[in-house]
């Protein structure tokens, strides 16, 4: 079995066995805003945390060992920063009762962003954050991809150069 389809194939094993995410262990789909407090606390659900921290403390170890590839010393760091924040979140915790919206985004976040350095696949983590519109208390959460954001940015970018453009040129886009 090669490397990268071990590394596959353990990390699915790893996150699907002890975190479901949105429901029955399927991610939310990219864009997708979900609205309610019951789709938040989908996100990170872990039926059994102790397991889960010792998975979690095996796959770190791991990839500090390099049995997923050469991990950049920055990418290391990454990883015991995520794995910090989910240890800290779940800390003298035995099941997942009493979590609020904002840790088990953390734990969410944490656990793809080791998912990405691991697989290599940087682009296709997907980033969930709380979103409060203008005028508004109430927030909804966002999903999104790291390239979802990237393209997002370049295009907001791009507007405000454009934008910038027109007014220097006395309205006259070129």
């Amino acid at each position: 079995m090669s490397s990268r389809t071990f590394t596959g194939v353990f990390l699915s094993l790893f996150f699907s066995a002890f975190a479901t995410m949105a429901a029955a262990s399927d991610p939310p789909a990219p864009a997708e805003h979900a609205t309610g407090p019951q789709e938040v606390r989908r996100i990170a659900v872990i039926h059994d945390i102790p397991a889960y921290l010792d998975r979690l403390n095996d796959t770190v170890k791991m990839a500090k060992k390099g049995e997923y590839g050469r991990l950049s010393r920055r990418d290391k760091d990454r990883i015991e920063a995520a794995q910090s924040q989910i240890v800290a979140i779940l800390r003298d915790r035995t099941d997942d009762s009493g979590m609020t919206d904002e840790q088990r985004l953390g734990i969410f976040n944490s656990q793809e962003l080791i998912a990405g350095i691991v697989r290599e696949d940087e682009d296709n983590r997907i980033v969930c954050t709380h979103e409060q519109a203008t005028g508004t208390r109430l927030t909804t959460q966002e999903c999104l991809t790291v390239g979802q954001r990237k393209v997002r940015a370049a295009h907001a970018r791009e507007a405000v150069q454009n934008a910038q453009d027109k007014s220097l040129l006395g309205g006259v886009a070129q």
